[in-house]
């Protein structure tokens, strides 16, 4: 898979089908050693095929006919579902994985696998049937670029007596991606070691005006050049770079922006230094692949450490608001790992957590713990980032510090609230008109004015929460804040496949994002799968526990058990939800359905006046325009509940 897909049998290289889908049922196949459901292969690559279940059947009798005698063991297929046998298959991208983690691994191994890599080999079996796939086949190869620049790092660095040969690999480097600050900076540092400073500067002033033409920042650069060609001092080839000196103070993005240090082992476990490493190794490159983070190159946050500067120093000179720091404790059963998130500037502890797991297999605790630790951090950089957004005088605010403002009056919910942002997502877009996260606000703007009634026209908003949702997708298609502000979009107009379609492209995108899964789970809350919704609710509240929209949390539950007949359990619910900050008018209606439910009237009508008290134009209708139900009989049910509880009929502006 590093180079166009080859498959060899005991050495013999066989001929694979002509089929571009076929490949790419060979390509998921291989990449993610697990069972695929039928279903899901099928709606992957054959969507736009008559009969999938046939064209798969065929893709995998190709297959077998490839892999010869083997094949019938080497696919595991059953009628629901299909795979590889993991013990009988090596795949190239795995085993390059394996090689770079493993400390022993000799510089002839490493070159020898990175003289197979083609980069951009794997998008060559895109086959245009659905998004999904695409997106799915790019953070593939996403997958394959980390491992390719990882991989010449690590040679790079190992071939402090071959200088030329660094440096040729340094070249390749850049050229797999040429906006890559610390490839820019490792290749600047060689071709000054190895051919000297004028060379060194022409090449310099090439990547700045690369940057430039892209709209990326250079301070880091041009640090790096300071550092490098300074007189003081020595620069050996291919030695680590000296620390950033403080005179050098770069400009904070406008991105939150972070730096993942190196972990500390305490452990005297024989390979406890390793564990650590590979931790905050795969942390970083994970943080990375975040849209809304700016994330300091692992090369250049490696050279500090907690125990020898103070927070401030090391924000100041990596030009990053927020450090991350871990240590690690390995017994032979257990891992135990505790993260901090400091704020920079002033030191503070913005969270902690301690998690402890057995070590059955170490590669998929290592996943498993990296994986906890991006769903926690993402979350509390953006509560950082609203409060921090929140404090600061409206006239210096930068266009990501007016989206953050923005978000936090949006999850507020009420009118006046949402007005202020929807004037600061105005600013954001007037200091950069291409800014994705913008869009995709104004988008979430639209539709909590139709959500919260608060439009002269609720069609007409509706429309707008999609053209800008879908706005937000072509200045940024792989951000999974667009993907779920379309997906909410497509719920006010009733498109409940669509949008659960949409929220699932955003979970591709991010996994860890707790917005995602709630959306998820509210949107299948009226879409006729209950159960399977209050589980994303449930994946939601563990990623974000303290999340501004806990309330809505709750609330969706309560209708997820009051559709599914649990009146008592979705009352419990109910009431919980209204006790939360920032609970609108909405969830003191849910509340009075459910408890009406249940046989509370009581309860339910001074759950109904509260909702009048607070919007006296509230109505059955405009209920149902917010929360529209697949389903006739779940919308029955909620309906008939709140009239039985004393709310008015009426009818919904904008129909």
């Amino acid at each position: 898979m590093l180079q166009p897909i080859r498959v060899t049998v005991d050495g013999e290289e066989r001929a694979l089908p002509k089929s571009r889908k076929t490949r790419a049922l060979l390509a998921v196949l291989a990449l993610e050693p697990r069972a695929h459901t039928r279903t899901a292969l099928c709606d992957w690559i054959w969507s736009d095929t008559a009969d999938p279940r046939a064209a798969l059947r065929w893709s995998l009798t190709k297959l077998r006919q490839v892999l010869g005698a083997e094949g019938d063991s080497v696919i595991v297929a059953t009628s629901n579902a299909v795979s590889l046998d993991v013990a009988a298959v090596d795949v190239d991208v795995a085993r390059l994985d394996a090689l770079l983690r493993d400390p022993d691994t000799t510089v002839a191994a490493l070159l020898d696998v990175e003289s197979t890599v083609v980069p951009g080999a794997l998008m060559d079996l895109g086959v245009g049937a659905t998004a999904e796939f695409e997106l799915w086949l790019q953070s593939q190869q996403d997958v394959v670029n980390r491992l390719h620049h990882q991989l010449l790092s690590v040679l790079i660095g190992r071939l402090d007596a071959d200088p030329e040969t660094a440096l040729a690999l340094a070249r390749k480097r850049v050229a797999l991606d040429p906006l890559r600050i610390d490839a820019n900076c490792q290749l600047l540092e060689l071709t000054q070691a190895t051919q000297g400073r004028k060379v060194a500067q022409s090449v310099l002033e090439h990547m700045r005006e690369r940057l430039r033409q892209a709209g990326v920042e250079d301070s880091e650069l041009i640090a790096a050049w300071r550092r490098i060609s300074s007189p003081q001092i020595r620069i050996e080839a291919v030695q680590p770079l000296t620390p950033v000196r403080s005179e050098f103070v770069l400009t904070l993005p406008e991105k939150p922006s972070v730096a993942v240090l190196a972990f500390d082992n305490v452990s005297d476990h024989p390979s406890g230094d390793v564990l650590a490493e590979g931790l905050s190794v795969d942390l970083n490159s994970r943080l990375a692949q975040l849209q809304g983070l700016f994330v300091i190159a692992r090369a250049s946050a490696m050279r500090f450490s907690l125990r020898t500067h103070d927070p401030a120093a090391i924000g100041h000179g990596l030009g990053v608001r927020y450090l991350i720091h871990g240590t690690t404790q390995r017994t032979d059963a257990r891992l135990r790992v505790t993260v901090d998130l400091i704020d920079a500037q002033s030191g503070a502890e913005i969270w902690s957590d301690r998690i402890d797991r057995p070590l059955d297999d170490l590669f998929a605790v290592q996943d498993s713990i990296v994986n906890a630790i991006v769903a926690a951090i993402e979350p509390q950089i953006d509560q950082a980032e609203m409060e921090r957004a929140r404090h600061l005088p409206t006239e210096n605010m930068n266009a990501w510090e007016c989206y953050h403002r923005a978000m936090w009056h949006g999850f507020r919910f009420n009118a006046g609230d949402n007005q202020i942002a929807y004037e600061l997502l105005q600013r954001a877009l007037t200091l950069d008109g291409q800014f994705a996260r913008a869009y995709a606000g104004l988008s979430f703007n639209h539709f909590s004015r139709a959500f919260l009634n608060a439009s002269s026209d609720i069609d007409v908003d509706i429309r707008q929460a999609l053209e800008l949702a879908s706005r937000s997708l072509s200045f940024d298609g792989r951000d999974a804040m667009g993907h779920w502000a379309l997906g909410r979009g497509l719920f006010l107009a009733k498109e409940h496949d669509q949008a659960l379609s949409a929220i699932d492209r955003a979970l591709d995108a991010n996994p860890n994002f707790a917005q995602g899964h709630y959306a998820k789970g509210f949107i299948g809350a009226h879409s006729g799968v209950a159960g399977a919704a209050i589980a994303d609710l449930d994946v939601s509240r563990r990623l974000s526990p303290f999340d501004p929209l806990l309330f809505a949390m709750k609330s969706s539950r309560a209708i997820c058990l009051a559709v599914e007949g649990d009146a008592d359990a979705a009352a419990t619910w109910a009431v919980r939800a209204t006790h939360e900050p920032n609970a609108h008018f909405h969830i003191f209606a849910v509340a009075a359905a459910c408890l009406q439910l249940a046989g509370r009237g009581d309860d339910a009508g001074r759950n109904v006046a509260h909702v009048l008290e607070r919007h006296p134009r509230y109505t059955i209708d405009v209920f149902e325009r917010s929360f529209p139900h697949k389903l006739e009989s779940h919308r029955r049910l909620m309906s008939e509940a709140l009239a039985g509880a004393g709310m008015p009929a009426g009818t919904v502006k904008g129909r």
